[in-house]
């Protein structure tokens, strides 16, 4: 239950750095379209700045076996919710913007400040199984929810930065090359900024929408509560019945990392990738149910980390 309540009051702080980009737009110090500049800077310098980070810790045969394991579970819950995304689409005639929201989540700028706070620096290393795993997809399965004919190429894949920065990442790791103070020192400081600046992105998107249509909007409200609530207990499931979790106390922390990933809100990216090679109308869409399912979060989150560690 302290777990609980330590990650309710660093997400409630989140929320705070969302509303000061909601302010910035509405009292015209910013425009909404700026965020374009945030998701850019996030892109090309933070998010990779937090893989190299996370993957920069003393190597250990129990390490590596860990991350085995979570890699493991993280390829496991993608299926799981590709394959329940897929079934709820055929169900429920949900469109591209619908099961994107469901699978994908922002697991890689949201949840830095918050492993940090309840586990410590030294369990970032175990986010990193689930991004190997999110990453490509992003640049695979989502782009081709949007435009079915595009072109993968996988030159354009494996160049990009944060998949650079995970292969990087883990060559370090591995050989246990510490990267020199001067660039650990900035790699830390970028990583640090996650959180902040995707709130005030999110803040500054909100900003841009008609809260009423959103809030009396059922549909978005069942996509975010499917991804919110519905896909992780499903995992939840899944986990109590292996009972892998439960094994030791580094496997169970170790496996709440990967929970609080399947458990967090709409991506960031799917707004990204709906703009860039979907329409307008789908970006927006989107960008409605990333705001709703990050400001559900606070609620949402805490609620499924207890059912995590009442029964896995």
């Amino acid at each position: 239950m302290e777990l609980s309540w330590i990650l309710f009051q660093k997400i409630f702080s989140m929320m705070i750095m969302l509303l000061i980009g909601y302010i910035l737009v509405k009292t015209k110090k910013l425009k909404a379209e700026n965020a374009g500049v945030l998701s850019v800077i996030l892109l090309w310098t933070v998010t990779p700045c937090t893989r190299l980070t996370g993957l920069q810790q003393a190597y250990e045969p129990g390490k590596l076996i860990l991350l085995l394991w979570t890699l493991a579970a993280a390829a496991v819950i993608h299926g799981v919710y590709i394959g329940l995304a897929g079934l709820l689409r055929k169900l429920y005639k949900l469109d591209a913007v619908d099961r994107s929201c469901l699978v994908y989540t922002n697991a890689g700028n949201l949840l830095v400040p918050l492993i940090i706070a309840l586990l410590g620096k030294e369990y970032m290393l175990y986010i990193v199984p689930y991004l190997i795993v999110e990453t490509p997809l992003f640049w695979t399965d989502l782009i081709r929810q949007f435009n079915p004919k595009y072109p993968l190429v996988l030159k354009k894949i494996i160049l990009n930065p944060n998949i650079v920065a995970i292969l990087v990442g883990l060559v370090l790791f591995f050989a246990q090359i510490t990267l020199p103070k001067p660039a650990l020192d900035l790699c830390e400081s970028m990583t640090s900024l996650a959180g902040p600046v995707s709130m005030i992105m999110i803040g500054m998107i909100a900003a841009e929408l008609e809260i009423k249509s959103v809030l009396l909007n059922a549909k978005i409200w069942a996509v975010s509560l499917g991804r919110l609530v519905l896909f992780p207990l499903v995992c939840i499931v899944l986990l109590a019945l292996t009972g892998i979790s439960r094994q030791s106390a580094l496997i169970h922390d170790a496996f709440l990392v990967i929970m609080l990933a399947a458990s967090a809100p709409v991506a960031a990216t799917v707004v990204q990738m709906a703009d860039t090679y979907g329409s307008l109308e789908k970006a927006e869409k989107a960008s409605a149910i990333n705001v709703l399912s990050t400001l559900l979060c606070v609620v949402t989150m805490p609620m499924i980390t207890i059912l995590y560690q009442m029964f896995c």
